[in-house]
């Protein structure tokens, strides 16, 4: 990362803008010359790399949002808004698929958060190859609060929904266990992750689901990142929390509190619940679409 602002690295970055046709070589030439490059300091360069990112929205033919300083510092170098506050509900919704499923899931959590006095933090850049593990990038937050509530994109809070926080323990996730109709690809993912890492992972008639996870600071290990690559099944970077949760420590969830589409009875009792997980959903924005509209008609 330190070679990003050393001029021979820009250099051959530079070298590497495309010329075919389009512009870009002469577009970029002109953009420096407005916002040139920085050395020497790597908050300074990193600015300007948002200085040219924004340059390049605001042309006619991109026209795309431009971003500002503070939530570029929170996508790609995790800082926390500087706030003050003391809680925190993140998610990641990287990928078109994604970032559209938020436009409908997002009022619902920053509403949520807004209502326990929290920050919402949406990540949304992608950093990694696989998508799963961009979930491990919850650590930075849960490190910077007293206490983070990690919820996936594909979930939808209840209006009436009493707040999370302020719970005991310092970790607590919902076991799907009893909830499920099989059970044999538990272990099957725990033995296909597993291999992936050279590693051997406990066994327990469990599932923790890492859709919605509460965690106190000093439980941030529980996000700590696979130290290599790993399989990129389902619930890959499921089984790897699992499997820290185990080490750690942790309590049991309401399912209240992670009620998911494959439960049995979901409709029935979707209403009831506090947050709603569309995992394992083909139609999610329409599914939380609908959840929205029941919940609002009870208001």
């Amino acid at each position: 990362m330190q070679e990003l602002y050393k001029p021979q690295w820009f250099a051959a970055w530079k070298a590497r803008v495309p010329q075919l046709g389009c512009n870009c070589r002469v577009s970029f030439d002109e953009i420096l010359e407005t916002f040139p490059e920085v050395y020497g300091d790597a908050d300074r360069q990193f600015l300007r790399g948002i200085d040219w990112h924004n340059a390049v929205s605001r042309k006619p033919q991109v026209n795309h949002p431009e971003i500002s300083y503070d939530l570029a510092r929170t996508l790609w170098r995790h800082q926390r808004p500087a706030t003050g506050r003391t809680r925190c509900i993140v998610t990641v919704a990287t990928g078109s698929k994604f970032r559209e499923l938020l436009e409908v899931t997002r009022p619902s959590l920053k509403a949520y958060a807004e209502k326990c006095n929290a920050d919402f933090i949406e990540l949304t850049n992608q950093t990694e190859l696989w998508w799963g593990l961009e979930k491990f990038r919850a650590r930075h937050f849960v490190e910077q609060y007293e206490e983070t509530v990690f919820i996936d994109a594909d979930c939808v809070i209840n209006p009436k929904a009493p707040s999370i926080f302020g719970r005991p323990e310092s970790l607590a996730l919902h076991d799907d266990y009893s909830m499920l109709s099989q059970v044999a690809w538990i272990n099957a993912e725990r033995s296909s992750v597993e291999a992936s890492l050279g590693l051997k992972f406990e066994r327990r008639d469990t599932c923790l689901n890492s859709g919605v996870v509460y965690s106190r600071r000093d439980a941030a290990s529980v996000w700590d990142r696979p130290a290599s690559e790993i399989a990129t099944s389902h619930t890959a970077e499921q089984i790897f929390v699992e499997q820290s949760a185990f080490r750690f420590g942790y309590e049991n969830l309401d399912s209240r509190w992670n009620w998911q589409f494959y439960f049995r009875d979901f409709w029935k009792h979707a209403a009831d619940a506090w947050i709603v997980h569309f995992a394992t959903s083909n139609q999610k924005r329409e599914n939380a679409t609908r959840m929205l509209e029941i919940w609002g008609e009870q208001s």
